[in-house]
């Protein structure tokens, strides 16, 4: 099975805030973790956070997903 390194930055947001615009987010985690090949992205933020041992986080998260290539 194929598996890939993904960068994971967990942050708290003010609720009142939009997630994609918001600048002022406290870091909880900066950390990689390993996810499957399989998971599809719209359940990556469910798969990494119960990976990092954080599910309860999960029913309030969103993610945002940007890419690199170097």
């Amino acid at each position: 099975m194929d598996m890939f390194p993904v960068r994971v930055l967990v942050e708290t947001v003010r609720p009142q805030h939009c997630i994609t615009c918001s600048h002022d987010g406290q870091p909880v985690v900066d950390t990689y973790a390993i996810v499957s090949g399989h998971t599809v992205l719209n359940q990556l933020v469910e798969s990494v956070l119960n990976a990092l041992g954080m599910p309860h986080l999960i029913a309030e998260s969103r993610g945002k997903l940007l890419l690199e290539f170097y």
